[in-house]
């Protein structure tokens, strides 16, 4: 029947969380290539491609969609907030963010594996914005 005491909590706009298999949050980073195959040691990205990353806490979208519902095709929703991405410390070029495509509670980045990333074994996936950093997952490269 009383008030506590006041506490200021602090929001970033987005929290990212990279998705893993297995799903721990630690270790090989839930992708797929172009074809829809998933990134794995035995399939792994080459250094130019295009994977296509699912996480979560990327927050708002533009325009709009309706909580629990599918993420739209046509238009597709885009995140609100910039945020980077590096792999094995390396800038990787984003070409699109947003709630995955007819998945719904899920977003998707694709993203370029830069050049410069050593080849064989895993590179380090880290998304960047704001206040937040997540650099939990990998992706495992071509050798």
């Amino acid at each position: 029947g009383q008030a506590s005491n006041e506490v200021t909590t602090f929001l970033n706009p987005a929290t990212p969380g990279v998705f893993t298999v297995p799903p721990t949050g630690l270790g090989p980073a839930a992708a797929l290539h172009a074809d829809y195959t998933p990134v794995t040691a035995a399939h792994p990205a080459e250094r130019g491609e295009t994977i296509l990353v699912y996480m979560t806490g990327l927050r708002y979208v533009t325009p709009k969609a309706q909580a629990g519902n599918a993420g739209p095709t046509s238009p597709p929703t885009v995140t609100k907030y910039p945020f980077s991405v590096y792999i094995g410390g390396q800038q990787a070029s984003v070409s699109y963010s947003g709630l995955a495509p007819g998945l719904a509670g899920l977003y998707q980045v694709n993203v370029a594996i830069p050049d410069g990333v050593p080849p064989g074994g895993s590179a380090s996936f880290e998304i960047a914005g704001g206040s937040a950093r997540n650099i939990q997952a990998e992706i495992p490269i071509q050798q």
